[in-house]
């Protein structure tokens, strides 16, 4: 799931999906609060890197936020993030999460608090990174004209990994191709196309 930049807030719950993988962020996102339980028994999600932007999280957030997301393996929040860790008695946000690793930037802050928490393995990736955390976009391309490009314009979290080769591939070569540099090219008309974007 992609969340534009014009997403500024979302209540919870509203993603109690078993079908949710992945959520994206963009990369100039403007979100900045984000409510209790939004991801909340979304028991496939494998991935989180929260934006930058984000400075409010509800009372509740950490409550129960990733209860039955049994398959997160990845936790991360981009720096700046206003991501604080809980610390009130009966918070049960990462207990059912079996195998997650929990980054940030530094060795003490907030993530590394949290994973202490909830005895699980923290990495700092202000100097090394074991893997790409996040990928997001600058922008979606929403159509493209027929013969014409627009870049996907991708960014990498963590930034130490910026230089992470990048496979992009269509749903539809038909209707559009995208090459090795994320350039989306029309081939012909058609709707509900799909990039992939992944490192290698």
């Amino acid at each position: 799931m992609y969340i534009p930049s014009s997403v500024a807030k979302i209540e919870g719950p509203m993603w109690m999906s078993e079908k949710l993988k992945q959520v994206v962020f963009a990369s100039e996102s403007k979100l900045t609060f984000l409510g209790g339980e939004v991801f909340d028994s979304c028991k496939e999600l494998e991935n989180i890197c929260f934006p930058a932007s984000i400075n409010t999280l509800s009372d509740d957030f950490w409550g129960s936020e990733f209860l039955y997301c049994e398959n997160l393996k990845t936790l991360y929040a981009a720096p700046g993030a206003g991501i604080y860790s809980c610390e009130y008695f009966g918070c049960q946000t990462l207990s059912g999460c079996g195998q997650v690793t929990i980054y940030g930037e530094g060795s003490s802050n907030a993530l590394s608090r949290l994973a202490e928490q909830f005895d699980r393995p923290y990495q700092d990736v202000s100097q090394s990174c074991d893997r790409v955390l996040g990928i997001t976009f600058q922008d979606t391309v929403q159509s493209v004209v027929k013969g014409e490009s627009k870049s996907l314009n991708t960014v990498i979290y963590p930034s130490i990994k910026s230089d992470e080769v990048l496979t992009y591939t269509s749903s539809d070569e038909s209707i559009a191709v995208v090459d090795a540099n994320g350039n989306v090219k029309g081939i012909q008309e058609g709707t509900e196309l799909t990039q992939d974007v992944r490192s290698r």
